[in-house]
């Protein structure tokens, strides 16, 4: 497992930008 991303993003494979975007459109 590299050590460059979390296990969160690991596990969802998707970068961070998205998972903004998830945030502010919930």
């Amino acid at each position: 497992m590299p050590m460059q991303a979390p296990a969160t993003d690991g596990a969802k494979g998707e970068p961070p930008e998205i998972r903004v975007k998830i945030a502010f459109s919930g």
